[in-house]
């Protein structure tokens, strides 16, 4: 490798030709190869990615500079954003930008539910497809511009910048959902790009990788990991600092390339403008809403009315009753007193509810504490059987249970474990003779005499 690294900044891959050549709105840029040559690639066409590397080695840059680059390119009508942070400190800064679905999700036990999200978003959207006869979302949007019924949809770009922490939380559920979404969401316009820092096999399954084509590899601890990752080796010899491995999903072979870097000042920048512009956008809004509301009530009770569109309905109410009371039951008086009427009475109806609840919930309590208290005895389903041939014999060993049941030494050292914990034999003795045998609470005198019958 070469001993000097030359930084490569994200405005010098957009500016080449090859980058303006992509036609979609979610052409990213990736870097330059070896060679100076700028490596782009269209998020749609991948249609997901999977970035991977040890700490340090620029991931982090990676996904920062994949955002920048779309929120460069893409309005809120046009993209929309989902992003998971586990470590609270990567992607909460981009709060407040008008591109985000909802708040950067922070809390591992939601990001099961934003999963959940994103494929019954991706089921709709399917239904819509079918409704209107269209195949992706590039032919429902050009369909929507011609019919005025049709709103175009937006692309949403999952981001989750953790994958380690969501598989030890819900490995199931966590795999089920970014399988089910990389299968059938590319055609609905959802894409997902997943970083993790700890490529192992229970991190990035077989399911996982096989649906993720698209992967970056950074700078790794060992062969093994390269592995996880591409498939092959290589990785564990990067110098790290943006130092990558892009395997295209129509490539043979990894490039070796040096990742864009954005700076946390051009980030902040970037951040600003687009939560000024959600600012300045917000103002019309209100204010073209509010003096519609009011001129229409007005226009017919006074012309002075909209020189003074707040105290005119006040002063009106108060000098003319007999003339304005026809107005205001019809238009203000029944809009304005019913709100606080039926506010104190939902509280009345919510104890209700509450008492019906509470006698539910306890014998649910109390069959939780019965099946507890009753667990031992139907852990196995040779329990039963076990214990009738105990009291049969009138010796309990474990050695007798894998004889008669032809079972195994941990298993029939439950059932008598379990035996011993429902009393109905005794401790072991501590040498190879069986264990004493209780008799039975509903025969306690049939035991004694055939133990003498037997003698």
């Amino acid at each position: 490798p070469n001993p000097g690294k030359a930084l490569v900044s994200l405005r010098d891959v957009m500016e080449t030709k090859q980058f303006q050549k992509i036609k979609s709105p979610l052409r990213i840029g990736l870097g330059q190869d070896v060679g100076g040559q700028p490596i782009t690639a269209d998020l749609a066409g991948m249609p997901h990615l999977l970035i991977a590397g040890a700490t340090g080695s620029g991931k982090s840059v990676m996904v920062n500079s994949l955002i920048a680059c779309l929120l460069l390119q893409n309005t809120p009508d046009q993209l929309k954003l989902v992003m998971v942070d586990p470590k609270r400190v990567e992607l909460t800064g981009y709060n407040g930008i008008p591109h985000l679905a909802a708040p950067v999700v922070v809390e591992m036990d939601r990001v099961v539910g934003v999963l959940q999200w994103a494929m019954r978003e991706m089921d709709n959207r399917y239904k819509m497809f079918a409704e209107a006869g269209a195949r992706n979302i590039s032919d429902f949007n050009k369909k929507a511009r011609r019919n005025k019924n049709l709103d175009p949809l937006p692309y949403i770009v999952i981001i989750i910048d953790e994958l380690a922490d969501l598989m030890m939380l819900a490995p199931e559920e966590t795999e089920r959902g970014v399988t089910r979404l990389a299968q059938l969401a590319r055609a609905t316009g959802i894409h997902m790009v997943i970083a993790t820092q700890r490529p192992s096999v229970d991190v990035v399954t077989g399911l996982i990788k096989a649906n993720f084509p698209a992967r970056i590899a950074f700078a790794v601890a060992s062969g093994t990991d390269s592995r996880v990752i591409l498939d092959t080796t290589g990785a564990e010899r990067l110098l790290g600092q943006g130092d990558m491995l892009y395997q295209s999903p129509d490539a043979a072979a990894p490039v070796r390339s040096q990742g864009c870097f954005v700076s946390d000042a051009e980030l902040h920048k970037i951040i600003e403008y687009w939560r000024s512009a959600r600012r300045f956008n917000l103002i019309p809004a209100e204010e073209s809403v509010i003096p519609k509301a009011e001129i229409k009530p007005q226009t017919p009770l006074t012309a002075d009315a909209p020189t003074r569109p707040v105290a005119a309905p006040v002063v009106n109410i108060a000098s003319a009753p007999a003339e304005k009371e026809q107005d205001a039951p019809t238009v203000e008086v029944t809009a304005v007193t019913p709100p606080p009427r039926p506010k104190p009475k939902p509280p009345a109806p919510k104890p209700s509810p509450k008492k019906k609840e509470s006698p539910k919930q306890q014998p649910l309590w109390e069959a939780l504490q019965e099946m507890e208290q009753a667990q031992p005895q139907y852990d196995d389903e040779l329990m039963p059987e076990a214990i009738a041939l105990v009291r049969q014999l009138n010796k309990a060993s474990t050695s007798l249970l894998q004889r008669r049941f032809r079972i195994g030494y941990t298993r029939a050292a439950r059932m008598i474990d379990a035996m011993e914990e429902m009393g109905i034999i005794g401790p072991p003795t501590g040498t190879s003779k069986a264990r004493e045998v209780y008799p039975a609470p509903e025969e306690p005198a049939e035991n004694p005499t055939e133990e003498k019958s037997e003698e």
